[in-house]
């Protein structure tokens, strides 16, 4: 997935962007309701663009980051939630609902906390990335040019 935005702060090969709202955004029966186009994100430069504060830019999110992410803030919790669940029901018999609904709810937290201790060490890998500045081919924004590294 390509999102189009500004960037708003440099440090380095981090760089942070405000990403613009889409056409798909303005056509959102959700249109304003949620906080998309107001969203600042880090981002990577791996290439070495060395876009300026002010310059638009085109974000790489590729689909095996998105599917990562949605593999340790969902699956693996909820992988957790049933194998908490299951051990409280199995090793307190009898007990009623409560102590497996705590197993449950202990499996969730080791499951986020364990997600982001796996992100946080596999930092770059998993950010977005730069992947083109974007400028205006004749200064009026009728058109416009990739311009890579």
């Amino acid at each position: 997935m390509i999102e189009r935005g500004i960037v708003t702060k440099r440090d380095g090969r981090d760089v942070t962007v405000r990403l613009q709202v889409t056409e798909g955004c303005e056509a959102c029966a959700s249109s304003g309701a949620c906080s998309s186009g107001k969203n600042e994100v880090e981002v990577w430069d791996r290439d070495g663009i060395e876009p300026a504060v002010g310059e638009t830019v085109d974000v790489q999110v590729t689909t095996r980051q998105q599917l990562a992410g949605a593999l340790l803030l969902v699956v693996v919790p909820l992988a957790l939630f049933a194998a908490g669940y299951g051990t409280a029901r199995t090793l307190l018999p009898g007990s009623g609902e409560w102590p497996a609904i705590l197993g449950g709810l202990t499996g969730i937290i080791v499951g986020i906390f364990a997600g982001a201790l796996f992100d946080r060490r596999r930092k770059r890998e998993s950010m977005p990335f730069v992947l083109r500045k974007v400028v205006a081919v004749d200064g009026t924004g009728a058109g416009e040019e990739y311009v890579s590294p």
